[in-house]
């Protein structure tokens, strides 16, 4: 999540890097979508983006790093989400429905990309690299935590679960839905399988007995 520290100007070398990094991305992105991870070298990812390829290699030491980079952005898109529902009035089941659904759009709108971002996440875990798949999946377990916490201070969410042991379950249910989603050949099932994903997220977090609030 991109969120400036202070409010004084960039200087003109600061923001020039922060333009270049952003169009390194943005060119990968289209590349990626069009020729695959695999299929997209570093020279022709360099020139695309109208920089050397030691420029590159001082931003991303590694293809892989971009790939990762781009992961990590999508992913705090699911932060942004959720912090717009928590200014929201409303239960944790409505938010959870309401996140899980935005994610969904998100994508589903560049399928193939996504694909191959969230297949890196599984790859990183399944690689041991447990540092590089914690950065990219740090912005959907901020989220989930925030509104679990939300949720338990209203009511709504028990408290007899720890949040930390409560934000692994939910972020379980999540990714594993992912990972079901990547092995369906049609793309567009990941919305009803995300809101089944919700549903028995809340239904997991119910305060148990009849003091339960909204």
């Amino acid at each position: 999540m991109k969120i400036s520290a202070t409010n004084q100007p960039l200087s003109r070398r600061a923001a020039k890097k922060i333009a270049t990094r952003e169009r390194i991305l943005e060119t990968a992105t289209r590349m990626f979508t069009e020729r695959g991870y695999e299929g997209t070298t570093v020279d022709e990812l360099a020139k695309a983006a109208g920089i050397s390829k030691p420029t590159f290699f001082s931003y991303f030491p590694a293809k892989s790093m971009v790939l990762s980079a781009l992961v990590e952005d999508t992913f705090d898109q699911f932060l942004i989400d959720a912090e717009a529902l928590l200014a929201q009035d409303a239960s944790t089941a409505e938010r959870f429905s309401k996140l899980f659904d935005a994610s969904a759009t998100n994508i589903i709108e560049n399928a193939e990309l996504s694909k191959l971002l969230v297949s890196n996440v599984f790859r990183l875990m399944l690689d041991n690299t447990a540092e590089g798949a914690s950065i990219a999946l740090s912005g959907v377990r901020n989220a989930l935590a925030a509104v679990i916490n939300q949720g338990r201070e209203q009511g709504d969410v028990n408290t007899f679960m720890a949040l930390e042991a409560q934000t692994k379950m939910v972020s379980g249910i999540y990714l594993t839905t992912l990972l079901e989603w990547l092995g369906s050949p049609e793309y567009t099932s990941l919305r009803g399988q995300l809101k089944v994903a919700a549903e028995m997220t809340s239904q997991a977090l119910r305060p148990m007995g009849p003091t339960a609030t909204r």
